[in-house]
């Protein structure tokens, strides 16, 4: 992969992904920001874990308005972390001085302590709506992989991430601070590697990200057609439900039909037995009558006799 100095290639970028707002983790005392300190940049966060390092970063910033410092140590998880501290202070943080040795032959542990570490998003979730604007990063410390990984959603808003990284030469792996971690992160959330900027420790680079537009556009097609065949999954569901609907309504329909059927004609049934019962009533009416009429036409025959 070709090397290039980072000065040129962010100048350049800065162009084309204009700076809505700039997170900077691992800022140290300010010689970092030198490559964007004169941008018009009015939200800017930068963040350290050295008390020191903020105080100088704060004076900084208030020469700029909108900007800000905080003093965090950023981590993959929230909730208390060892912070080994170096011999070499620029070196001290989440790893272990001696992984380090790849890089630093000499450098070692010279203290540790055990600090509050924060997930970036958690961080920025509690800045209000400006923390997504911050569409520039840049990560100075390691773990690069691990802090990346730790801005959750808020890596969708970013259009160009700087990371100091371990280069392959430094054969630094499992730690999330080497080329290859961050590589393999980043690539699977839109992002390509531009160029890598070698640094004055042959084994250490800068390497610069940017958001891949052609994946971002296969992404929001591929977005689209699972829209497009959620929805047809829908009417299709919905035709489904409409035809349950109708048929039920036909069955209910017909049945009450049949019911009604069957109160007509148990109706008739009823009116048939009462005209039928009227009519019995009138021939025992009739029979009674002419049994009596009988009876006396043979009392009037015996008083004649």
């Amino acid at each position: 992969m070709p090397v290039t100095t980072l000065d040129s290639w962010i100048q350049h970028l800065r162009l084309l992904f204009t700076p809505t707002g700039l997170l900077h983790v691992g800022a140290g005392g300010g010689v970092g920001i030198v490559a964007y300190q004169e941008w018009p940049i009015e939200n800017a966060l930068l963040i350290d874990a050295d008390e020191r390092n903020c105080k100088s970063l704060s004076k900084i910033a208030e020469l700029h308005g909108g900007w800000s410092v905080k003093q965090s140590l950023i981590d993959k998880v929230n909730g208390e972390t060892d912070f080994f501290l170096a011999s070499n202070a620029a070196e001290s943080g989440l790893l272990v001085p001696e992984t380090l040795a790849p890089i630093w032959r000499n450098l070692k542990t010279i203290g540790e302590q055990r600090l509050e570490g924060v997930r970036l998003d958690s961080l920025l979730s509690s800045r209000g709506p400006g923390a997504k604007l911050f569409n520039w990063v840049f990560i100075s410390c390691f773990p690069a992989a691990h802090i990346a990984e730790s801005m959750g959603d808020f890596l969708e808003g970013v259009d160009v991430l700087v990371a100091r990284v371990a280069l392959p030469t430094a054969g630094l792996s499992g730690v999330g601070a080497d080329l290859s971690s961050v590589d393999q992160l980043l690539a699977g959330r839109g992002f390509r590697c531009l160029q890598v900027a070698e640094s004055r420790q042959p084994e250490l680079g800068h390497v610069i990200y940017v958001r891949d537009s052609k994946q971002e556009v296969e992404k929001l097609a591929a977005d689209r057609d699972q829209q497009v065949k959620t929805a047809a999954e829908r009417q299709q569901q919905i035709e489904q439900l409409s035809q349950a609907k109708a048929a039920a309504e036909k069955l209910a329909a017909e049945r009450a039909q049949q019911v009604e059927q069957a109160n007509k004609a148990k109706a008739e049934q009823s009116q048939l037995a009462s005209e039928r019962q009227a009519q019995l009533e009138k021939l025992s009416a009739d029979r009674d009558q002419q049994v009596k009429t009988a009876a006396e036409r043979q009392q009037q025959i015996e008083q004649l006799s």
